[in-house]
């Protein structure tokens, strides 16, 4: 019965614990949301395909184009996507709450790896540094289909651990679903396949190849990759193999992205670990280039204090981090920081066990305890402090609205918009023109023009409206011709990467 008394207690504890990390997740990922909500090209194109899925009732194969020219993102996010906005009447704050929801699975299958490989405390410091985290919570309500990335990682990262624990085949029902979802999440996957290989070698139970070949678990999985890769192959079938054509010549083609690269690559590895502990704002390049140094000193020397602890484990996690490195140094492709995103769950890691190791030594656990206070305390600091996005969803939102008002005040049939823009600042606005009824077509002088500026710096008497930074300038007497608006010449192009 003591026992019994003594485990309850301690769930229950663990559970005041765990609720009270998730509350930080929530709150950092939901504080002002839809004020902070940045709404861009991406969303505006997300919106446009949930649209073309629920309202326009359109089968689709494929997502939005890539950044390599004929390869297309898988469809799965942008169905999520489309019933989230249905539950909120086609309002694109229900891509925040699909984040949202893969964040929280992602919150608990952190915790469960975690704890299963390395304890409790290693797990119950893992959830903190990720609900905490200023930067990742950014990441998590960021509204396109490399959101995923973490939950993604954190199960091949069980995949990978649990075949240097076990070497059973049947992990390969797992593999084959994390495999099949590449497409849908993020190409850059893909040198990580080689992890397996990595994995398999240095088991502590190395089956042997025949008995991983010839297995049901092997036959199973392969099915569950084939079926996840149906959308992919029914397009390549029907449009002639053109993505894989796309990807082919994508490996040779030269983006003239030679000079400088190993900084860049250095850039992305440090930017990406120093974000965790605390997203820098600061301007001044000599101040970052030091932080960021220090930051790269404190991971390295975190990895070789815990290589004793992890093991067989830590080959797989050296690998992974060279893997990518390498990966991106020989690669003739731009660099992004997002692909270094996929080293986040690695670095949490990375962080926790190192935490966990010093918490062994009594007079170190009221240290560490601090440390993770001071954590805590700058990145919720940071969240609060943070200003409204003056043109993000709730400003584009309120703006598109007032022009709708005032065009069916005037009973215009049609309207035309004119962008007072630098470049790439016209995007996302074309999701809340249908959203609100509007039927936009392109400019001329037999239409109402309404003239949207960002940032809005004319006179007051010039601007109707202003929502943040963004303005709008009424039409001034038009003259409007109704038949243009059923032109087909006159229709809008789809937006940029929208393909049926």
């Amino acid at each position: 019965m003591k026992i019994l008394l003594k485990n309850i207690f301690s769930d229950r504890k663990l559970i005041v614990t765990l609720s009270l990390i998730l509350i930080l997740h929530l709150f950092l990922r939901l504080y002002h949301a839809e004020a902070n909500l940045g709404f861009g090209h991406d969303e505006d194109l997300g919106g446009w395909i949930a649209k073309d899925i629920i309202a326009d009732h359109n089968f689709r194969l494929i997502g939005q184009e890539t950044s390599i020219d004929g390869l297309f993102i898988g469809p799965l996010f942008y169905y999520l996507q489309a019933g989230y906005f249905a539950l909120f009447n086609m309002d694109p704050i229900g891509g925040l709450y699909l984040t949202l929801t893969i964040s929280v699975i992602t919150f608990f299958s952190i915790y469960y790896v975690f704890r299963r490989f390395f304890g409790l405390n290693t797990a119950l410091t893992g959830v903190f540094l990720y609900a905490g985290s200023q930067a990742l919570a950014g990441h998590d309500t960021w509204i396109v289909p490399t959101q995923p990335t973490l939950l993604w990682t954190t199960w091949f990262l069980f995949a990978l651990f649990y075949i240097i624990k076990e070497g059973n085949p049947k992990i390969f029902l797992l593999l084959g679903v994390l495999l099949g979802l590449i497409w849908y999440i993020h190409i850059a996957f893909v040198p990580l396949i080689l992890l397996i290989f990595l994995a398999f070698f240095v088991s502590k139970k190395r089956p042997v190849l025949k008995k991983i070949i010839f297995n049901r678990q092997t036959f199973f999985g392969i099915i569950i990759f084939l079926f996840l890769m149906l959308p992919f192959f029914a397009f390549e079938i029907r449009h002639n193999f053109t993505q894989t054509q796309s990807l082919i010549k994508s490996l040779s083609e030269d983006r003239h992205q030679e000079n400088g690269r190993i900084f860049k690559v250095y850039d992305g590895v440090s930017w990406s670990f120093m974000n965790i502990i605390y997203e820098i704002r600061n301007t001044n390049p000599d101040w970052i280039r030091i932080y960021q140094a220090v930051m790269l000193f404190i991971f390295t020397g975190m990895l070789m204090a815990n290589a004793k602890y992890l093991g067989r484990y830590g080959v797989v996690i050296y690998g992974w981090l060279g893997l990518v490195i390498i990966s991106q140094l020989i690669s003739k492709r731009a660099i992004s920081e997002y692909y270094f995103t996929n080293l986040s769950v690695l670095e949490i890691l990375t962080i926790a066990v190192f935490l966990t190791g010093l918490t062994k030594k009594n007079y170190l656990k009221i240290f560490v305890l601090i440390l993770l206070a001071i954590f805590a305390i700058l990145n919720l600091d940071s969240v609060i402090k943070r200003l409204p996005n003056g043109e993000g969803y709730l400003m584009r939102k309120k703006l598109v609205a007032f022009i709708a008002k005032d065009a069916k005040k005037n009973n215009y049939p049609c309207i035309s918009i004119n962008y007072m823009t630098s470049p790439g600042k016209n995007a996302g606005f074309r999701y809340f023109f249908w959203l609100n009824g509007l039927n936009v077509i392109s400019t001329g002088n037999d239409v109402a023009v309404y003239s949207i500026l960002n940032p809005a710096v004319m006179s007051e008497k010039e601007i109707a409206d202003r929502e943040g930074v963004l303005g709008v300038i009424l039409p001034d007497k038009p003259r409007v011709d109704e038949a243009a608006c059923k032109k087909p010449e006159r229709r809008l192009l789809p937006p940029w990467r929208f393909n049926n």
